[in-house]
């Protein structure tokens, strides 16, 4: 299942995925903290409720993939992958 996601204030566009598996980063730690608190609004399909999906400052995601120089694929500790703009990680 994939749904469309959108960072709150901004108009970009993210994708999410509860049955990706994606290799690990190789020579680079897989585990990225969050810099600032935000949160995301999750609508699985067009006709259901936007839910919104918190990321909380400090909070650990562990690194799947680093898209160019903008966002990574992470995984949450509840198993949901997002793709997050790089500036809200410490990587």
């Amino acid at each position: 299942m994939h749904g469309a996601v959108t960072l709150e204030n901004d108009p970009s566009s993210l994708l999410w995925s509860e049955a990706f598996y994606c290799e690990p980063r190789e020579g680079r730690k897989s585990v990225a903290t969050v810099k600032e608190t935000f949160k995301v609004g999750y609508q699985g399909n067009k006709n259901a409720s936007v839910a919104d999906v918190a990321f909380a400052s400090g909070e650990e995601v562990k690194v799947l993939k680093e898209w160019g120089n903008e966002t990574c694929l992470v995984r949450k500790g509840d198993g949901k992958v997002f793709n997050v703009p790089k500036k809200y990680l410490n990587l």
